[in-house]
């Protein structure tokens, strides 16, 4: 990505799960040096590429 551009994330996702989970997610985030958020990020971009699943934004329809 070029210098001094930056993605704008603008959705948010409000998930619950059980505290066990959550700290395994933690843990797992922090052994890739990642923060939870980009760790999620990264596994949900991991299994769409698994299912053929398309995640690039001009693919993406609104749909709640």
């Amino acid at each position: 990505m070029p210098r001094g551009k930056q993605k704008v994330k603008t959705d948010v996702i409000t998930l619950r799960v059980e505290p066990h989970l959550k700290i395994a997610a933690k843990v797992a985030a922090e052994k890739e040096h990642r923060d939870l958020s980009n760790w999620i990020e990264v596994q949900i971009l991991k299994r769409c590429a698994e299912l053929q699943i398309e995640t690039t934004p001009q693919s993406q329809e609104t749909s709640e």
